[in-house]
């Protein structure tokens, strides 16, 4: 006789965790996680309702990649809090800590004799400047005296 008791209070002992279990996730659960219903319907449906309940958040409120533990995070990779990729400030480049004798003057012949013709050009550009601005002056002097 004492058999026939014990089948159905094992049951009703997992029915009860269950409850438990299905209750404390609905509640740890963040809001913006929950599916097809607000997280207050879902607890009281879970109370209300409790093995239908219980189910019901299970099928269809649960986050969908949820872990087993209550209020689970989202086990999958793409978590709405997941930043998509770290932001990478100029120190993190592999050039970074390369000494600045490395980056100084120009080591080949091709580098100094294009620095030459640089040289050359600006001082040609120069030259015409002070040109112009001699031409500029004595126009000036000259249109003074007309008047």
């Amino acid at each position: 006789m004492a058999r026939l008791f014990i089948v159905p209070g094992i049951l009703s002992g997992i029915v009860l965790i269950f409850w438990l279990w299905a209750l404390i996730d609905v509640i740890t659960t963040d809001s913006l996680l929950i599916r097809n219903m607000q997280k207050g319907t879902w607890i009281c449906l879970v109370v209300i309702v409790p093995t239908l309940g219980a189910v019901a958040w299970v099928l269809f409120g649960r986050p969908e990649g949820a872990s087993m533990a209550p209020g689970g995070q989202v086990a999958y990779e793409r978590s709405p809090y997941r930043s998509e990729r770290r932001v990478l400030g100029p120190e993190d480049s592999t050039g970074w800590s390369k000494p600045s004798s490395s980056r100084s003057l120009p080591s080949s012949v091709g580098d100094s004799e294009s620095l030459a013709i640089r040289e050359r050009k600006l001082m040609e550009k120069e030259a015409e400047l002070a040109k112009k601005e001699a031409e500029l002056q004595a126009r000036e002097h000259g249109t003074e005296s007309d008047s």
